[in-house]
């Protein structure tokens, strides 16, 4: 019985097995280790070589094509579900860009400083194209993530009812959860300090 189960199981996708093991296991893991234990299941078959990369690159191009709407997440090098977002979105997982590396950067480079008149250009440039958005002389659409980004800077400013005004215009279906959460956040404040 057991191998007849296999063998049905053996035609899904890399991705589809890779998310019914961490449904399963019920935490973020490697690519190795969810590579190891989709091929001990014996839920793919293949004459791979590199069965991990195979597996790394299948759910990269899934979080890449399908972006807030996709299955899976990063928890640092790991990969979850999606749906994990406010259990692991603590900082529980490090960032890929490590404390270390950080630090060796920062040695090495420094920062740059922006002089002040290039600064002041910028923010308002940015206020600009924010209100031109609103009044509807923007030709292009922005997308989720500058809507959300544009809520952050209006708060950041004290421009709460530009902020209100573009908070309003996100669609939460477009954007990951964990980023909507925060930006509800701070929307619903734009709203209460425009009034």
């Amino acid at each position: 019985m057991v191998e007849s189960t296999r063998v049905a199981r053996s035609d899904r996708s890399w991705c589809d097995a890779a998310y019914e093991v961490l449904k399963v296991e019920d935490r973020p893991l490697g690519p190795t280790e969810l590579t190891d234990k989709i091929l001990q299941r014996g839920m793919v078959k293949t004459k791979s070589r590199t069965p991990t990369s195979t597996v790394y690159v299948c759910i990269a191009q899934e979080i890449k094509t399908k972006g807030p709407r996709c299955r899976f997440m990063k928890f640092g090098r790991k990969f979850g579900l999606s749906e994990w977002a406010e259990r692991y979105g603590d900082g529980t997982y490090q960032s890929e860009l490590q404390t270390e590396t950080q630090t060796r950067y920062v040695r090495r480079f420094g920062f740059k400083d922006i002089p002040e008149k290039e600064l002041l250009r910028s923010i308002r440039d940015e206020i600009q194209e924010i209100r031109s958005f609103l009044r509807g002389e923007s030709e292009a659409d922005a997308s989720p993530e500058k809507l959300c980004f544009w809520v952050w800077f209006c708060y950041r400013f004290s421009l709460f009812w530009e902020g209100a005004l573009v908070f309003r215009r996100i669609n939460s279906l477009n954007v990951s959860p964990p980023l909507y959460q925060i930006i509800r956040k701070i929307g619903i404040a734009c709203e209460n300090r425009g009034e």
